[in-house]
């Protein structure tokens, strides 16, 4: 199986960075391909604008979706954008080891509007905005009521 870990934690020695090597030691010992992107050691930037772009639809006024068309159309995204949807298209499995306090912020705000874009999207984006909501609001709690964050798409 193909499986894609995108990890988001500033310290690389936390609990979450051992969980993400962990995951990534035990899968390829199973004998998974394991790919990692580590978002805050690769400077991923999550605010989403022309910068994704290489190509132009309209260049007196910005509309995000817009832009994403067109770039899905032109193969115009960013070879940073496009890296990590390449990484999402491979992927048989994605698993997301966030912050929990950040996780929601990352990847609504930064990649799911930057990778996931319309017509190169496994999940539309308000698909995933309502899943990721959907769970925020009503986190999975195991049976001594500790909070479980986690997401497979």
């Amino acid at each position: 199986m193909r499986i894609f870990i995108v990890h988001a934690h500033p310290e690389p020695n936390s609990f979450n960075g051992a969980l993400t090597s962990a995951s990534q030691e035990a899968l390829s010992a199973a004998g998974h391909q394991v790919v990692v992107s580590d978002l805050y050691a690769m400077g991923f930037n999550p605010v989403s604008d022309r910068s994704n772009f290489t190509t132009v639809r309209d260049a007196n006024y910005y509309r995000q979706q817009a832009e994403e068309a067109n770039a899905a159309a032109h193969d115009g995204f960013a070879p940073d954008i496009q890296a990590e949807m390449d990484k999402l298209f491979w992927c048989d499995a994605l698993i997301l080891q966030l912050l929990l306090t950040s996780a929601l912020r990352i990847a609504t705000a930064g990649l799911e509007s930057t990778v996931a874009a319309p017509d190169k999207c496994i999940l539309p984006t308000h698909t995933l905005n309502r899943r990721l909501a959907a769970m925020a609001a009503q986190p999975r709690r195991d049976s001594k009521g500790h909070c479980l964050f986690g997401m497979l798409v």
